[in-house]
C-alpha cells in the first residue's frame, strides 16, 4: 500500500474516479482499528466524491468511537446520511456539529434546509437567524430566512443589504 502523502498526491492530480479498482481495499483498511485518523478521512473523502454514502457513514462512525467527531466529522456524517436518504440522522449529526461549533455555515445551512422541508421551521428559526448574520450576502441564506420566518408568521430579519443598514443609522 502506498503512503498517504503519495496517495493524496495521486488524489490531487487524478481524482476520486482513479481510486475506483481499489476503494474496496482503501476501505477494508480504513476501517482497521490500526489505520491512523487521517487515513479514515482521506478514505472517506473518496468514498464522498465517489458516492459511496454507506461506506462514508461507515468509516465515520469507526472514527466517531474510537477518536470522536469534531464539527466537520459531524457535518461529513450529517451530508453523508442526507444523500444515502436518512434524512432524520442528517439533522441529528448537524445538530451534534453545531453544538460544537455554532459558527459552522455548512451545518447551519444543511439543518436549515432539512428542518424546513420537515415542516420544522420553528426549530430552524435560530439556525437560519444564526446562518444569516454569519452570510448576509448569500442569497440561499436571505431566501431561506424570508421563507423560514414567514412560515412562522415572525418577522426577524431586517432584508435590506448591510450597505443600506449602515446608510440607515448614519
Amino acid at each position: 500500500m502506498q503512503k498517504l502523502a503519495e496517495l493524496i498526491q495521486k488524489y490531487k492530480n487524478e481524482g476520486a474516479v482513479t481510486f475506483t479498482s481499489e476503494f474496496s481495499n482503501l476501505f477494508q483498511k480504513a476501517c482497521s482499528e490500526a489505520s491512523s485518523k487521517s487515513f479514515k478521512y482521506f478514505v472517506v473523502d473518496i468514498a464522498l466524491d465517489l458516492k459511496h454514502w454507506q461506506n462514508a457513514i461507515d468509516i465515520l462512525d469507526a472514527i466517531q468511537k474510537t477518536h470522536g467527531l469534531n464539527d466537520i466529522g459531524y457535518n461529513l456524517l450529517a451530508f453523508a446520511r442526507w444523500e444515502s436518504g436518512d434524512e432524520t440522522g442528517a439533522i441529528d449529526a448537524y445538530l451534534k456539529s453545531l453544538a460544537l461549533n455554532p459558527a459552522n455555515v455548512s451545518s447551519l445551512r444543511g439543518t436549515c434546509i432539512l428542518l424546513k422541508d420537515h415542516d420544522r421551521d420553528l426549530e430552524a428559526l435560530p439556525f437560519v437567524q444564526k446562518w444569516l448574520q454569519l452570510a448576509p450576502t448569500n442569497s440561499e441564506a436571505v431566501e431561506y430566512s424570508k421563507v423560514i420566518a414567514k412560515n412562522c408568521n415572525v418577522a426577524l430579519f431586517n432584508f435590506t443589504s448591510p450597505d443600506s443598514r449602515r446608510a440607515d443609522k448614519s
